[in-house]
């Protein structure tokens, strides 16, 4: 009786062995796509990102659009784009392009993703496929009010070397519906205790970020310094409100030091990389070694039920 159970298990493992699964469905996220305040004639970018248990055949899909908006919806992939092999994730961008006369009002639609493997790769040529498919709630809002809303998620300055300008990188999430940028940003230099306040300067031109858009602000300050450490006290500000304030520490490197730690840097992931490699051990390898686990122990226990 026990060899039997032990052989069933033994027989289930092969099968996980030799098993090709195409993967055992598909999913996306997120799942909505919501924009509240949409002017007539502008684009709305979101990009959502297909998932599938590590698909083993090339998945060829079609976008179709659905609704009383499926005119508006569009893809950066196109109406049809191809899945790669073993790629469990796959980004697409959805772009909602508002025409000019549009009312204002609520509109609604949907984006379906479906895809089939070929029958020749998925069955050898059997004919029998399985479906995959993922779909995209749309909400939309069209107002002819102008929004401006955004936050500021990051404050960032980067080392530099002697003879360039300190650089600060504000990044902006722009939910508005207009251009967005901070009113002011004062930035204050000291040195490494940060005792001696060594320059300050305060920026009012700078460049925007689009509407619905979350990117860099890059703003190159007219401060020359020597070789060292330094503290920069970034403040921004909307009108007179202070939106963030960071305290951030950076250097002023001798010429060349930059590429060398990046040459530095690209060595060290190489040999990161080689050696995660080397542990990383097949999973028919693994399966293996439970299936001689699993004759050894059977042959052990039957020679003491033989005893």
């Amino acid at each position: 009786m026990l060899i039997k159970k032990i052989s069933y298990l033994f027989v289930f493992l092969l099968i996980l062995l030799t098993a090709r699964s195409v993967g055992a469905g598909l999913g996306i996220s997120p799942s909505r796509l919501t924009a509240d305040h949409l002017l007539r004639g502008s684009v709305y970018e979101k990009t959502f990102t297909l998932s599938s248990s590590e698909p083993k055949e090339t998945l060829d899909f079609k976008v179709v659009t659905e609704g009383r908006i499926k005119d508006w919806l569009f893809t950066d992939k196109g109406v049809e784009f191809t899945w790669p092999v073993g790629k469990q994730k796959f980004p697409v961008t959805v772009i909602v392009e508002a025409p000019v006369d549009t009312p204002n009002g609520s509109y609604q639609g949907t984006i379906r993703f479906i895809s089939s493997p070929k029958p020749s790769e998925q069955t050898g040529g059997s004919g029998t496929v399985v479906a995959l498919a993922a779909a995209i709630q749309v909400d939309l809002t069209i107002s002819g009010k102008q929004v401006l809303e955004y936050a500021l998620d990051a404050i960032n300055i980067e080392s530099i070397e002697q003879g360039f300008f300190p650089k600060i990188r504000i990044l902006v999430n722009n939910t508005g519906n207009v251009r967005a940028k901070p009113s002011k940003v004062q930035v204050e230099i000291y040195d490494k205790f940060k005792e001696a306040l060594l320059a300050s300067q305060d920026i009012t031109e700078m460049g925007f970020v689009a509407p619905f858009k979350r990117d860099e602000i890059i703003i190159e300050l007219s401060i020359d310094l020597s070789i060292g450490q330094y503290w920069a006290v970034v403040s921004v500000y909307r009108d007179d409100l202070l939106l963030k304030e960071d305290s951030l520490v950076f250097e002023v490197l001798e010429p060349g030091s930059l590429q060398k730690q990046a040459k530095e840097s690209e060595f060290n992931a190489e040999k990161a990389v080689a050696a995660i490699g080397m542990l990383n051990i097949p999973v028919i390898v693994i399966i293996g070694l439970l299936i001689l686990i699993i004759i050894i122990l059977a042959v052990v226990l039957f020679k003491r039920q033989r005893r």
